[in-house]
């Protein structure tokens, strides 16, 4: 996931423990916001928090590039 999604590297993924789902979470709040997967493409991730309104740069700047392109 970190060579497809760089703003990973940066930020925090929690796992569910029911599914085994990724999501990444609020630098800001520590709330969850978008899950991630391997054929997420950039429309597809919201840059903003939507508990707190928090604006992620990285996935902002984040070129859609995804895993499946690799």
């Amino acid at each position: 996931m970190r060579r497809a999604f760089p703003f990973v590297e940066q930020g925090q993924l929690k796992m569910c423990a029911g599914c085994g789902a990724k999501y990444l979470v609020c630098e800001s709040c520590g709330g969850l916001y978008c899950r991630i997967h391997p054929a997420l493409e950039s429309w597809e991730l919201p840059d903003k928090c939507s508990k707190c309104g928090h604006v992620n740069k990285d996935v902002t700047a984040w070129d859609g590039t995804s895993a499946r392109h690799f």
